[in-house]
């Protein structure tokens, strides 16, 4: 993680971006939020841990979830760089998760957050291929290659926007969902504060991807030329 973590003054579901972050961040922590499964399981075990110990204190509560998470998240396999990575998570959710609301909002992060971001990941495509090859076939059949530049243009375009529109229709249904699930559990104010979260975690994911489609574009419209 590049940023600085928060201060200790800000609002506690604040906290929603910061343990997206940490969920999702490969070299430092191994990345458990990319596992649904495994974030499935974590969400339902901390809310079931909480309703659980709702007559308990804040520490007990605490101590509890991070054995939780562990038990989740940590390999089986002894001196592992994943483990050591995943060892390194769970201490950074230690310092993170002090009280009740915590726990809570660590359970929406990997749920609301991650399983949403994930799933719009599998569904928008790596390739813009999808979108530009039969147009950009049908024009060299019927003009030949005198169409090539053009075709080529077409391609880039067509692929790119194809690509963003499902981009944009996954935000949009992901965003609403969250929206309406916030209405009944939070106030406004702590809503948008998780609403940004989720809109400034799903657009740094999602330009990763558009870098990597990028990337595949070019060595995609040279083999179809």
């Amino acid at each position: 993680m590049t940023e600085d973590m928060h201060q200790p003054d800000d609002d506690p579901w604040d906290k929603a971006y910061w343990f997206a972050r940490m969920l999702i961040a490969s070299d430092e922590y191994g990345a458990p939020g990319k596992n649904t499964e495994v974030m499935i399981q974590l969400a339902e075990s901390l809310r079931a841990l909480l309703r659980a110990h709702r007559h308990s204190g804040e520490g007990e509560i605490a101590q509890d979830a991070l054995a939780v998470v562990e038990s989740l998240v940590l390999p089986e396999k002894p001196n592992t760089k994943i483990r050591a990575q995943r060892m390194a998570f769970c201490n950074a959710v230690a310092e993170e998760v002090e009280t009740a609301q915590d726990v809570e909002v660590l359970a929406l992060a990997c749920d609301k957050l991650m399983i949403p971001i994930n799933e719009a990941l599998r569904i928008i495509p790596s390739d813009d291929a999808l979108y530009a090859e039969a147009v950009a076939k049908t024009l060299l059949d019927r003009r030949g290659e005198g169409a090539l530049a053009q075709a080529i243009e077409l391609w880039d375009d067509l692929g790119r926007r194809g690509c963003i529109r499902v981009e944009r229709a996954r935000i949009v249904e992901a965003f609403r969902t969250l929206r309406y699930y916030l209405a009944d559990h939070v106030d406004d104010d702590d809503a948008d504060i998780v609403l940004t979260a989720f809109a400034q975690e799903f657009e740094r994911r999602v330009a990763q991807k558009r870098k990597g489609r990028a990337g595949r574009s070019l060595e995609s419209v040279t083999a179809f030329v």
